[in-house]
């Protein structure tokens, strides 16, 4: 049985990221200039590694709908009957957020790849994105 205790193997890339166009990354918090400010770390503007996740997943989302005739990887938000992913289930989701002794065995659990590397509601992400500065 695989389980997550045991630490197998490690990558690192580094990668440096260049704007073309305008970007702006906000905190959500109106700011005394704009509308909403921008994140700062030790005064300069970072990029958070969430809003960079979020973005690689949904562009692996993409892809793998462009490249594939049978969905490959699920969406998070767009429902189905689990046969791809549990995680874009509601139904099997509430039966093992709801500790259904049949729905607890992770060995059953049908999980698609864009899931097992980013992450989500039932299992922690395989893949760390730090922030960008």
């Amino acid at each position: 049985m695989t389980t997550f205790l045991e630490f197998r193997n490690r990558y690192e890339i580094e990668l440096m990221l260049e704007s073309h166009e305008n970007l702006h990354i906000g905190s959500g918090l109106e700011g005394k200039v704009s509308d909403a400010a921008i994140l700062l770390r030790d005064g300069k503007p970072f990029i958070p590694g969430s809003s960079l996740r979020g973005v690689l997943r949904s562009a692996l989302e993409r892809l793998l709908r462009a490249l594939f005739a049978e969905p490959v990887g699920c969406t998070l938000f767009e429902e189905n009957d689990g046969n791809l992913c549990v995680v874009a289930n509601e139904k099997e989701r509430e039966k093992i957020e709801r500790g259904d002794r049949d729905a607890l065995l992770m060995d059953q659990w049908k999980i698609c790849p864009v899931c097992q590397l980013f992450g989500s509601t039932l299992m922690a992400a395989r893949l760390k994105v730090t922030d960008c500065r």
